[in-house]
């Protein structure tokens, strides 16, 4: 999936087709990129009060086109643009039609949108990870202050008992750090490969979905476009 599919994808719920302050609930998804430069369509159904539920595989410029009409109709409607022609279609029958044929592509959004979520909770994980691996580094650059310490001692010529108590006093606790600090980054190991693990299996189910998504946006242009054909025959769509 290219970048402005990505682009597109993030718009879902983001108020394509957003009624006036206090209205009801729009449940909107607009995905867009190059392919629907020739073929454009969408199905807008409002409710009572005043929500509803829109589809667009377009433009940014169809998006635009399909909020003027909105504004404008009353009811469910088919939009769709072939070309440079935009037809509109209010037929009952051709609308449930429409809706049976998008239902796919809106499930697949659905799950994508899960998706995301779930990449973006590893993306926190990874975070925390990063910080944590933070702490470590700083625990490890003071013990090495200590260590050199230590060193620098045991380097001295005349070792007096005070001295020398120091000397096991830093022993002692580097000895302890070094153990603390084993056992943290084996914890932090241990969680960093279980990130990968998750990583790797949302990707492959990433490209499952991408994969999933092209076999079925294919066959809803292929049956979208149809169903204009049969509209225009039956002179159910109306040039805008």
């Amino acid at each position: 999936m290219n970048a402005a599919s990505k682009l597109g994808l993030a718009a879902l719920g983001l108020g394509l087709l957003a009624g006036p302050a206090g209205a009801g609930s729009w449940t909107t998804s607009w995905t867009s990129d190059s392919e629907y430069r020739e073929f454009a369509y969408a199905l807008v159904e409002p409710t009572e009060d005043d929500g509803g539920s829109s589809i667009l595989a377009g433009l940014e410029s169809d998006r635009d086109e399909l909020k003027r009409q909105s504004a404008r109709i009353e009811g469910s409607f088919v939009w769709m643009r072939l070309g440079n022609k935009r037809y509109l279609i209010q037929d009952p029958g051709l609308v449930r039609r429409a809706k049976d044929i998008l239902e796919p592509e809106a499930e697949i959004n659905q799950n994508q949108g899960k998706l995301g979520e779930l990449q973006g909770q590893l993306g926190e994980t990874q975070g925390q990870l990063g910080e944590e691996q933070g702490r470590l580094g700083e625990r490890q650059a003071r013990l090495a202050e200590r260590q050199a310490k230590l060193a620098e001692l045991q380097a001295r010529r005349n070792i007096d008992a005070a001295t020398r108590q120091q000397i096991d006093r830093l022993k002692e606790e580097i000895d302890a750090e070094q153990e603390s600090l084993g056992r943290a980054q084996s914890r932090l190991g241990m969680q960093q490969e279980k990130m990968g693990r998750d990583q790797s299996k949302l990707g492959v189910e990433q490209q499952r979905a991408g994969q999933r998504r092209s076999e079925v946006v294919a066959r809803i242009r292929v049956q979208m476009r149809s169903l204009l054909a049969d509209a225009i025959r039956s002179g159910a769509a109306r040039t805008r």
